[in-house]
């Protein structure tokens, strides 16, 4: 017998499996909680039944949650996302401040709200509530608290807390409008307080000889000394690996690749540099062709800024029977001065593997 369900029932339906999609489980503990939990990015977390999972397991971002809200709320969520960790929490300390010290005098407009600093301060985590491993991982936490007003007097509130553990850092938001604030901070605390941050899995196996397989593409890299496999902040990079932090930057290398087709390099040597210079009017190009393996590459040294940090971008673009390759390092210019045979050792030596090579055999 067939069984029909009501539109009710249906809709119910979907949104199970949905959740079920996105890792989410209640934990039926009876306190009017449900779990979060997503695997891929080693987070799982506790949140009001109320607060509905929108957005999960996408680029940086571990998941996002909607918060009730007044009719005319332009926010509502709790998030998390996971990126490199910079060089200390100090330095996103500095970066709030100054940018508090920028907004104090500034009116809202119809375009940018009135936007003031009220909290930004570093902590212990031994003071709070928190599970004793989440002690012994982070330490200690940025708590960064911001008031907003537009132009019709609406105010809404943002609560950020920074956290450093494994090499990454885990950024936990929370935006409300001023009536529910209040009532969701507890919440938000009791969500940090007892959340499970497992490792993350890159998607990168260290093989013989130090090379890092990407096992599902299949090409592997032999890292710098020093430099070691991340979680990539987009989904586009296939294999994302970093070095040394300066500031709020880090060195990088990203792997991105596109179905195999042919190159004009020589047209592309005299078109790059014009290509670079008209998104970076201040950037230092030369481009060449250099020997990749058994094919040729276009070679693009950049030198330009990323904040205040001056970069060397060196990127290579070659076609191979599988598929065509970008490869790109962008390492503060000192840095880059002092590991440039390494790092360009480190371009030289990638290699398109069999599902069961080893380096070696290619």
């Amino acid at each position: 017998m067939i069984r029909l369900f009501s539109s009710a029932q249906a809709c119910a339906i979907v949104a199970i499996c949905l959740s079920l999609a996105a890792g989410e489980i209640a934990f039926g503990q009876g306190d009017g909680k449900r779990a979060v939990d997503v695997p891929r990015y080693g987070v799982h977390v506790r949140v009001p039944q109320a607060w509905d999972l929108v957005d999960w397991s996408r680029d940086d971002t571990a998941f996002v949650c909607d918060l009730p809200q007044d009719r005319n709320s332009p926010v509502g969520h709790a998030s998390c996302k996971i990126t490199v960790a910079p060089e200390n929490l100090e330095v996103y300390q500095r970066q709030f401040a100054a940018e508090g010290k920028l907004s104090a005098d500034k009116a809202a407009t119809k375009t940018q709200p009135r936007r003031a600093l009220l909290k930004n301060e570093l902590s212990s985590l031994a003071k709070a509530n928190f599970l004793p491993e989440l002690v012994e991982k982070f330490e200690r936490r940025l708590t960064a608290e911001w008031e907003f007003e537009n132009v019709e007097g609406v105010r809404w509130y943002e609560r950020r807390e920074l956290v450093i553990g494994d090499g990454m850092l885990y950024t936990f938001t929370l935006d409300s409008d001023e009536s529910h604030y209040d009532a969701y901070v507890p919440d938000f605390e009791e969500m940090l307080a007892a959340a499970q941050i497992k490792p993350l899995d890159v998607g990168l196996k260290r093989i013989e000889e130090d090379y890092w397989l990407q096992s599902e593409y299949h090409f592997a890299i032999k890292l710098p000394p020093t430099w070691r496999p991340a979680f990539a902040p987009n989904g586009r990079m296939l294999f994302y690996a970093v070095g040394a932090a300066h500031g709020l930057f880090s060195d990088n290398l990203v792997v991105l690749a596109s179905p195999s087709k042919g190159l004009e390099l020589e047209q592309l040597v005299k078109e790059m540099p014009a290509e670079v210079k008209r998104l970076d009017e201040k950037a230092e190009v030369v481009c060449s062709l250099v020997p990749q393996g058994k094919v040729t590459a276009l070679e693009t040294v950049i030198h330009t800024k990323r904040g205040l940090t001056d970069v060397v971008i060196l990127e290579r673009r070659f076609q191979t029977k599988t598929r065509n390759y970008e490869l790109k390092i962008t390492c503060e210019s000192k840095t880059f001065r002092k590991q440039e045979a390494e790092l360009r050792a480190a371009l030289d030596g990638f290699v398109e593997l069999p599902p069961t090579a080893k380096p070696s055999e290619t």
